[in-house]
């Protein structure tokens, strides 16, 4: 399970990066992310489920854009492994674009088939991100 759970940390470091290339190049043509009902992106487009590519080019262009990326770091705390699925608890904090502070905990589920992601599931506070 160890090259699993190596796919997952780097997909999200990756993410965590804004690099939409090499978060992209880890997933699978047809990967799918689901949000969670909070979030305004459940209630655009697709719903709740986009395709992956879509979700992470809105992602990393429109929300990571509200941070000053010179403020903005991720923790990693666990990693859990089991089946196809890894799941990877961390902490963010940054400083928007307009100074103001941020801080939120964060699980995300990736599911992993054939050496890329297929799934992605974030959950998170979703009152507090917004």
């Amino acid at each position: 399970m160890t090259g699993e759970k190596d796919l997952a940390l780097a997909f999200m470091r990756a993410l965590w990066a804004a690099d939409f290339e090499a978060t992209e190049a880890l997933l699978s043509p047809d990967a799918t992310w689901v949000f969670q009902l909070g979030m305004p992106q459940s209630q655009q487009g697709p719903g709740r489920i986009w395709p992956a590519r879509a979700a992470l080019q809105r992602i990393v262009h429109d929300l990571f854009g509200k941070f000053d990326p010179e403020g903005f770091s991720v923790s990693p705390a666990r990693l859990i492994a089991e089946g196809d699925a890894v799941s990877i608890e961390y902490e963010a904090r940054g400083r928007t674009a307009q100074g103001q502070e941020y801080q939120n905990y964060y699980v995300t589920i990736l599911t992993i088939r054939n050496g890329k992601v297929v799934e992605v599931r974030p959950h998170n506070d979703t009152a507090h991100m917004l």
